[in-house]
């Protein structure tokens, strides 16, 4: 398993990411895609970008404070915990990703969107 984290400081309050975090059409801005699911643990849906589509699962949610996905099938799973807390003025948000399998996302050759997700909702928050 290997596991990245990436800690970005937002000028904006946690309640204004949280939404960007959540809402659809706020998270299709930094997301790269269509995230088609309930936020409720346990609901499984499905993200699709220009090139693919591919299943996620919500695992955890603390309203306001974190949600961990877990995306792919197979043995190549990737789940992502996404945090977010105050920070002075703005907001603390941590982005967690733990592979399992393959490393490459969905066994196509494309790494995760993770990294580039987390520097995209800085500009969007």
């Amino acid at each position: 398993m290997a596991t990245m984290t990436r800690d970005i400081v937002i000028d904006a309050p946690p309640s204004t990411v949280w939404r960007h975090v959540t809402d659809p059409r706020q998270r299709e801005q930094w997301l790269g895609g269509q995230l088609d699911i309930d936020l409720v643990p346990g609901s499984v849906g499905s993200f699709r970008d220009a090139r693919r589509r591919r299943p996620v699962r919500v695992d955890e949610l603390q309203d306001g404070r974190s949600i961990t996905y877990t995306w792919g099938r197979g043995d190549a799973t990737s789940q992502v915990r996404i945090e977010v807390a105050p920070e002075g003025d703005g907001s603390r948000v941590r982005v967690t990703e733990s592979t399992t399998g393959v490393v490459l996302d969905d066994c196509d050759g494309e790494p995760s969107q993770g990294p580039r997700a987390s520097a995209r909702l800085v500009h969007v928050a």
